[in-house]
């Protein structure tokens, strides 16, 4: 399958301010939301602290190795449903998305988002959300198939959904103004994370959540994607009318696609 090019965007001095003053916000945003995450999604799932649940996690994935090399898919799937899967990304934190801000930051010059509609898929509990709507008043939506994640972040006054990013149905066309992802869209991680064909072959499911979000963008919407295998899908991503890289190193970089 042919691959697909993205046009290189320069990396200049002011991308280098833009993302110091993006990790030095990101860093800083510690509204409650945010500080009492792993805490009170702990208490969620039965547990004293996350150290507890990450026990529990590598006793979990043991158990789902075990399942599949027995071939049987049916109850590794079941297992792989689990909140207690997910426990390690309970650890995400706003800074971890600096990159993608920097990015934002570049396209839009000042990040007015005010009653600009941002999806994000895969969203976990939101922190990035939680910052965007609070600090730039965007209108934030997310999507996670994670309930636990999920009932977090709507407690937290966000609205999310518990769903499938492949299959966006509960969101209507040309409805968002921006949609970001951050290391979803990748063959090495959903070939962990998912079994049958989406195990063996990830590229169909990916190549839906990429179409689902361009069905959701506006003309002219945008999409970021951090650190995600979008390289190698080719006809999915040559539905956008522009695509190009934002490139901070070797192992980090976005790809920008416009509708």
């Amino acid at each position: 399958m042919a691959g697909i090019s993205f046009k290189p965007l320069p990396f200049t001095r002011s991308d280098t301010r833009r993302m110091n003053y993006s990790v030095e916000k990101l860093i800083k945003y510690r509204p409650p939301f945010v500080a009492n995450a792993e805490k009170e999604i702990s208490k969620m799932l039965g547990g004293k602290n996350l150290h507890s649940l990450e026990v529990n996690h590598a006793y979990v994935t043991g158990e789902i190795l075990e399942l599949q090399s027995n071939g049987d898919n049916a109850h590794a799937k079941k297992l792989l449903s689990s909140p207690l899967y997910a426990a390690g990304d309970y650890k995400l934190q706003p800074e971890l998305f600096c990159s993608i801000n920097t990015a934002i930051l570049k396209c839009y010059g000042i990040m007015d988002l005010r009653g600009k509609k941002v999806l994000q898929v895969a969203s976990n509990w939101g922190p990035y959300m939680h910052y965007l709507k609070h600090e730039y008043g965007a209108v934030v939506s997310g999507v996670d198939k994670n309930n636990i994640a999920v009932k977090y972040a709507k407690a937290g006054g966000l609205d999310f959904i518990a769903g499938d990013a492949g299959r966006m149905d509960f969101f209507q066309d040309n409805s968002f103004d921006m949609a970001i992802s951050h290391n979803f869209l990748d063959s090495g991680y959903l070939g962990i994370f998912c079994f049958n064909d989406i195990y063996w072959n990830p590229h169909p499911f990916m190549k839906n959540v990429i179409k689902e979000i361009h069905r959701i963008l506006k003309p002219g919407g945008v999409f970021y994607s951090q650190n995600e295998d979008l390289e190698a899908l080719g006809s999915a991503c040559g539905i956008f009318s522009s695509i190009s890289r934002l490139e901070f190193s070797r192992f980090d970089s976005v790809e920008i696609l416009q509708k």
